[in-house]
């Protein structure tokens, strides 16, 4: 298949852990399933797994989804890279940005191993008006994850939504704006994130983001804002009670391409697969 040059690539934090691999084979599926378009995705994995990563998804990809591997120490600094302690959600979070400096696109797609693509969706539904579209979410009074953002910098938290979570466009443009904020303020960004965040510090990679786009004035010129936007499915789900009764009809009456089925809800990769709809491993629906 012939490939036109896309204005965004994905990128996929993965470990080999945890049913991973599993869960990554059900939304590779998904992409090309209802893809419009083709595109490349990364997958970026720990070192140490980076052969298990591989060996699982070979043969997977050519259709749509052109596959290219990448470990996280080509990602993350010196200082974080073999630090065991730096793991999970926060080494996750800081892959995300990082990625940015060698994303070869305008835009990045963030992708987590429990989300699905659930209805076609491709780049006039990413960038309805030529900007990435974002999801927002309304800041709750006393929301720990702004104002960490705020504080880490050091310009006010003054606005009453933010950006939502995985999965999210991204200009790559826009992120190394903030990485090199993060630079000329703390040195080290990901050792200080690390470390804020083990301190206490709860940001994330996307209140960070929204934060500083807002503040550069780069929010607009990069994202399109449209009211009601939605990237995934406001039926998605996020605690292990809403598995009973979840309904992929009910979930496809939102607006949104994606859903996320969170790891965390303890919900089976066999089980995610019914739910979806799709018929067995590696199926395309």
């Amino acid at each position: 298949m012939e490939r036109a040059e896309a204005p965004f690539v994905a990128m996929l934090t993965l470990s080999a852990r945890h049913n991973d691999i599993e869960r990554a084979r059900i939304l590779l599926a998904s992409l090309e399933r209802f893809l419009r378009e083709p595109i490349t995705l990364f997958i970026v994995a720990p070192d140490s797994a980076m052969e298990t990563v591989r060996a699982a998804h070979a043969g997977s990809g050519g259709g749509k989804v052109a596959l290219q591997f990448m470990p996280d120490s080509a990602v993350l600094a010196e200082s974080v890279a073999g630090d065991a302690t730096v793991r999970g959600t926060v080494r996750q979070m800081l892959v995300k940005m990082g990625f940015a400096r060698h994303c070869p696109a305008p835009f990045y797609l963030t992708l987590d191993a429990d989300v699905a693509l659930i209805r076609e969706w491709g780049v006039a539904d990413a960038m309805p008006d030529g900007r990435a579209g974002v999801q927002r979410k309304a800041v709750r009074e006393g929301d720990t994850w702004c104002s960490a953002a705020a504080e880490l910098l050091g310009t006010p938290f003054d606005y009453p939504e933010t950006m939502d979570v995985t999965p999210a466009l991204i200009s790559a443009e826009g992120m190394r704006d903030l990485l090199e904020a993060l630079e000329a303020r703390h040195g080290d960004w990901q050792r200080a994130l690390a470390d804020r965040h083990a301190g206490g510090l709860k940001w994330t990679e996307y209140t960070l983001y929204w934060h500083h786009l807002r503040d550069a004035g780069l929010l607009e010129k990069l994202h399109a804002i449209p009211e009601g936007y939605r990237i995934f499915v406001m039926r998605s789900l996020w605690r292990a009670p809403q598995i009973e009764g979840w309904s992929l009809d009910l979930a496809l009456k939102g607006r949104g391409g994606f859903v996320v089925l969170q790891s965390s809800t303890g919900l089976a990769p066999e089980a995610a697969r019914a739910m979806l709809g799709m018929d067995g491993p590696g199926s395309g629906g």
